[in-house]
């Protein structure tokens, strides 16, 4: 999409995480070999390409914000869930990762497959 995108300029505006200093959890974010363990043993899926839009944000300062948003394909995953209920999730990669990552996409399709059913 264009980088005056509406949707992209209102996410930016309501994560105000995404503008926050960044400060990794004292176990997970800091020790990827516990992130290397648990996705070792949890298993990978092959390469998957889950269907998304790209957004992207060129900020006041020149950098540029990118935002994948990935929906349920099946229709009947939020049946009856108020418009503006359903569930968001909101992924950040690491510093050199991004939504192409088998890790990401390994996770997009674990969270797509089990959060509908979830309720």
């Amino acid at each position: 999409s264009h980088s005056s995108s509406a949707f992209a300029q209102e996410i930016i505006s309501r994560c105000t995480v995404l503008s926050d200093r960044y400060r990794p959890t004292r176990l997970w974010g800091r020790n990827t070999h516990i992130q290397a363990w648990t996705f070792g043993i949890f298993g990978r899926t092959s390469r998957l390409s889950p269907a998304h839009t790209l957004h992207t944000v060129v900020t006041e300062d020149g950098a540029t914000v990118s935002l994948c948003l990935f929906e349920n394909e099946d229709e009947s995953a939020y049946e009856g869930v108020p418009a503006g209920k359903q569930p968001v999730v909101v992924i950040c990669p690491g510093i050199a990762g991004n939504s192409y990552a088998t890790y990401i996409q390994s996770y997009i399709d674990h969270v797509l497959k089990t959060i509908p059913h979830s309720r």
